[in-house]
C-alpha cells in the first residue's frame, strides 16, 4: 500500500488510494490485529470492496476472514451476489448454499451481475432441474395419483369413503396455475405466497365428496404433498 506511486509534492506525504475510508480502515485494523467492526459490512457491494482491496495488496488474512462473514447473515439477505462472490473467490462451500436459495426465487435474466458463464449455466441447469422435477412429480408420481386421473379419489380426508369423483377439471385448473407459478419462482413457499393462490385454494376447497360429504382436497393435505413434490438436491 505504502510502495504505490504518489504524484510529487514538497511535505507531509498523503497516500492518494481508490478505496472508500470504510475499507481502508477494516482492513488495517486487520492487519494490525484490531477488532475490525465487520458487521458495519451491510451489503454484499460493501464485502466485495473489501476483498478487492484485500486480494489488491496480497492481504490473504484478510481475505479468510472475509468469507467467514459472508457465511453469516448477510448471505441471506442477497443470495445471488453472495454466490457470483464466492464462486470467484473458489469458496464452494458458501457458493452452493447460496445457489440453493437463488434457485428457488425469481430470477430476472435482464438484471443478473457479471458472472463467468460457467456460474451463469449452473444457476440455469439447476433452477431447471427443479422445475422439471417438480412437474413429474406433480403429473406423474403415486404421490397425487389419486388425482391425475379422469375422476378424482374421496381418499384424502381421514374416514373418507374412496369413491371416485367427476371433477378432474377443478384439479386440472389447479395444477396449470401451480406449475407456473413454480416456473417463476421454484418453491412452494413462492407458489404459497402467490397473490392468485386464494382463488385456486377456493376452488379445491369448495370440492366434497357426493357419498360421504368428505373434502375431496382437504388444504394441509395437498401442501404436504407438494412438498413432497420439491424434495430434490442441486444437480
Amino acid at each position: 500500500m505504502f510502495e504505490l506511486p504518489q504524484p510529487p509534492g514538497e511535505g507531509a506525504a498523503c497516500l492518494n488510494l481508490d478505496e472508500d475510508a470504510l475499507t481502508l480502515e477494516i482492513l488495517l485494523k486487520l492487519a494490525i490485529g484490531l477488532p475490525p467492526g465487520l458487521a458495519r459490512l451491510q451489503s454484499i457491494d460493501e464485502v466485495a470492496r473489501a476483498l478487492a482491496a484485500a486480494e489488491k495488496y496480497g492481504m490473504k488474512g484478510a481475505e479468510e476472514i472475509l468469507s467467514f462473514h459472508l457465511r453469516g447473515p448477510l448471505s441471506q439477505a442477497d443470495p445471488l451476489h453472495t454466490y457470483v462472490l464466492t464462486c470467484r473467490h473458489g469458496w464452494d462451500d458458501v457458493a452452493t448454499s447460496a445457489l440453493e436459495k437463488v434457485v428457488r426465487g425469481p430470477l430476472e435474466l435482464t438484471q443478473l451481475p457479471p458472472m463467468e458463464t460457467a456460474h451463469l449455466v449452473r444457476v440455469l441447469v439447476a433452477r431447471q432441474h427443479r422445475i422439471d422435477h417438480f412437474s413429474m412429480a406433480l403429473n406423474t408420481s403415486t404421490v397425487f395419483a389419486d388425482d391425475n386421473g379422469s375422476s378424482a379419489y374421496c381418499r384424502r380426508y381421514p374416514g373418507a369413503c374412496g369413491r371416485g369423483i367427476p371433477v378432474a377439471a377443478t384439479w386440472r385448473e389447479f395444477k396449470i396455475f401451480a406449475l407456473a407459478a413454480y416456473a417463476k419462482a421454484p418453491s412452494v413457499d413462492g407458489l404459497l405466497s402467490h397473490p392468485e393462490l386464494a382463488v385456486q385454494k377456493g376452488n379445491l376447497e369448495g370440492i366434497f365428496c357426493r357419498n360421504c360429504t368428505k373434502p375431496i382436497w382437504p388444504w394441509q393435505s395437498v401442501v404436504d404433498d407438494l412438498r413432497r413434490c420439491e424434495a430434490v438436491t442441486l444437480p
